[in-house]
């Protein structure tokens, strides 16, 4: 075995994955702790010229190993400073993103002249540090690096913080210290508790309301329903139930059940601040840079406010910075009718939705929305009617610059939009805006139409219609009989016209062309598109006018899950060779001569070479299809909520 099969085995057993990639911060970290162990500069040398990596991987290397065989004063002298920091653990892998951006003369530099930074209330890192002379793309990928001893932005402020330090202990008792304060810095998704499972939800539920089919339970506890579900059943018959699962889940919380969400959270809080013994929590959006600073009470009064709240995980709630934007959207109304509407991103009277950068997520796919309810305004279905019908009354300028500021900063390029066929005019004008500001060409513009059935019955999901209840069987199959007295072609009416209890158990409305009642339907445009995506890593934006219970966007995403594990499927079927050669092998391993054969041991190797191909092609195939959650995404203009269609 020559030296750099030795140094990639070794890189490959230390990396947790098995995965060498000296793009990443964290691998390349290790691979600079096995090039110390080698004294050769020509040995480094042949690990370059000789090994399977990328131009960009060969560039990294070069580079870094040359500044690593100099032994440069720059990067001692660095980590010198950071060890004084408290980074003596994570110091190689900051000089690797310095040496990566170039920057590390710059950085030294700046921390010697001890500048002075002061966080305040609110603002953005980014801009924070970009007087230090250091690049904005340094201090971007610096805040989005993590380590296993610090989060998403953590280093950046310890690093680039003059007086700032680590503080000793394990993670979760304040983890930086700023002078005499200590401070707690949260990401998008943290946790202000220990980490929890859905298991008690299912005990609880199950306790309470006597349910006992698994698959029942397993819908209730999905995402955050349970807790829709309490919130609903406090309002209704089954008050007391709901109140008997949040004494189990909560035994020790004093809960405020008008606001559930917001007190269980504040509940988490005090014990949070309680036990870590901070000062102050920072909450950041490690994307953009956005940070605000919270003492205790500020952070618990902005629960549920800007401070964005999910309980998709388990019962503890996940955090995340809630980005406002002033303002909303204003509809004036004369004898009921819609005059006027206004939209602007700056103070406006009387705004019946705010605007904020809101985002839903169904079947792990996300849903991004710009508007939703002032819960101090009146007219509010009025006027998200108005928007969605009368949408020719809007200032498409207006229109532009609040997608602009909520939307651009999430997905960064769009290479296809594919637009719902919908009853309103606002999806055509959100498809122009959406167009001009992604540059995206007229021919990768997708309808994706309804589907029009020749026979309503192959609306329904019949394999799922076998697990129902009988109450759900015989209500589908009414609305079935209402349904086909009138004549065909049928198109699944809208959800607000069919309860969705109903909605749940029929295919998607919308043609992707994956009906498995309709096998013969010629396959629409969008499934192309999809193909497409997955295979180049293109990135395909679905828009519609609003979002509610999210139901047609979830059976949308469930069909290109669907989709993408077939061609898995049909992917990682072995060839004849692979999986003749899979099979020796057990057969050879089994044989009790396999450790004195040398003929069976070197058989052994050649058909091991087979399998490994194919399980190289494995692991590609899953990571490449993994990404689709990351370049297909929703778009809707507003989101609406249950209380909104009472009001």
């Amino acid at each position: 075995m020559t030296v750099i099969d030795k140094i990639l085995n070794e890189w490959s057993f230390r990396c947790s994955d098995g995965i060498v990639d000296i793009n990443d911060p964290v691998k390349a970290s290790i691979l600079k702790e096995i090039l110390e162990e080698i004294d050769s500069k020509q040995e480094l040398i042949d690990l370059i010229s000789t090994s399977e990596l990328s131009p960009d991987q060969i560039n990294n290397l070069k580079r870094y190993v040359s500044k690593k065989t100099t032994q440069s004063d720059t990067n001692v002298n660095l980590e010198k400073i950071l060890v004084q920091k408290g980074l003596k653990r994570t110091a190689p892998l900051i000089i690797y993103l310095a040496n990566s951006f170039d920057v590390e003369d710059k950085l030294l530099d700046y921390l010697n002249k001890n500048a002075k930074i002061s966080l305040e209330d609110q603002g953005n890192l980014i801009d924070l540090f970009s007087n230090s002379g250091l690049s904005r793309e340094f201090i971007t990928k610096l805040i989005q690096t993590t380590s296993n001893q610090l989060g998403a932005g953590e280093l950046a402020l310890v690093t680039l913080i003059p007086n700032a330090k680590k503080k000793p202990g394990k993670s979760g008792q304040g983890d930086i210290q700023i002078g005499d304060e200590t401070l707690e810095l949260k990401g998008k998704g943290a946790a202000i508790s220990d980490w929890g499972s859905k298991k008690p939800i299912k005990d609880a539920f199950k306790e309470v309301y006597g349910i006992e089919d698994e698959n029942e339970l397993n819908k209730i506890s999905n995402l955050d329903n349970w807790l829709t579900k309490l919130e609903n059943d406090l309002q209704g018959e089954d008050k007391e139930k709901a109140e008997k699962v949040i004494n189990k889940l909560y035994p020790n919380f004093n809960i405020d059940l008008s606001n559930l969400r917001k007190s269980i959270a504040q509940n988490y809080a005090d014990q949070y601040f309680k036990n870590s013994g901070i000062t102050y929590m920072l909450v950041i959006d490690e994307k953009t840079g956005n940070y605000k600073r919270y003492s205790k009470e500020n952070f618990k009064n902005e629960l549920g406010d800007s401070i964005g709240l999910s309980f998709t995980k388990d019962i503890a709630p996940r955090i995340y910075l809630q980005s406002k934007v002033d303002e909303g959207a204003k509809v004036d109304f004369e004898d009921g009718v819609a005059t006027n509407i206004e939209i602007s991103t700056k103070p406006i009277k009387g705004e019946q939705l705010i605007t904020v950068d809101g985002v839903r997520t169904t079947n792990n796919y996300k849903v991004y929305y710009s508007l939703e309810s002032n819960p101090d305004a009146e007219n509010i279905k009025a006027s998200q009617d108005a928007l969605k019908y009368d949408s020719d009354k809007i200032d498409v300028n207006q229109l532009k610059e609040l997608v602009n500021k909520t939307l651009k900063n999430k997905i960064g390029k769009v290479d296809y939009i594919g637009f719902l066929e919908s009853k309103g005019s606002l999806n055509n004008l959100l498809l122009k805006v959406v167009k001009d500001i992604y540059n995206v060409p007229d021919e990768n513009i997708i309808s994706i139409e309804k589907i029009e059935y020749d026979y309503i019955d192959n609306a329904v999901d019949w394999e799922q219609f076998q697990k129902e209840s009988k109450t759900i069987q015989d209500a589908i199959i009414k609305y079935l009989e209402k349904t086909a007295k009138e004549p065909g072609p049928y198109k699944i009416r809208k959800s607000g016209e069919v309860q969705s209890a109903i909605i749940q158990r029929l295919h998607s409305k919308y043609d992707l062309g994956l009906n498995p009642n309709e096998p013969n339907r010629a396959l629409p445009p969008i499934f192309n598109v999809i193909i497409d995506c997955l295979n180049n890593n293109k990135t395909l934006l679905i828009i519609d006018d609003n979002i509610h219970t999210g139901i047609d966007f979830s059976k949308i995403f469930k069909s290109i899950n669907q989709l993408i594990e077939k061609m898995k499927e049909e992917s990682l079927v072995p060839s004849s060779e692979e999986s003749n050669a899979i099979a020796q092998i057990q057969n050879i391993i089994r044989n009790p001569k396999f450790e004195t054969s040398t003929f069976l041991q070197d058989k052994y190797k050649e058909l091991k070479q087979i399998e490994n191909q194919f399980r190289e092609r494995e692991f590609i195939i899953n990571k490449q299809y993994s990404r689709s959650t990351d370049n297909m995404f929703g778009y809707v203009l507003y989101r609406l909520k249950d209380s909104d269609l009472t009001s």
